[in-house]
């Protein structure tokens, strides 16, 4: 993995790739010189159709109270 990413994008995107056999792709936006942190150097646009996924559908995503 290069950079970061919030955890729970993490989880979601793995869920997603794992689970489905969709077609993903990604490409660099943009590198950032230093003083950049190494972390946040590189910025990278993932882009992708996961069929039969539904995102953001965990306990995570649940509303607090109803």
């Amino acid at each position: 993995m290069i950079g970061w990413t919030p955890r729970y994008i993490v989880c979601e995107l793995a869920r997603a790739m794992t689970e489905s056999s969709g077609e993903y792709a990604a490409h660099v936006v943009r590198v950032n010189p230093p003083p950049s942190p190494m972390t946040q150097r590189v910025l990278i646009e993932m882009r992708g159709h996961w069929d039969g996924y539904e995102p953001m559908e965990s306990a995570d995503f649940q509303p607090l109270i109803d």
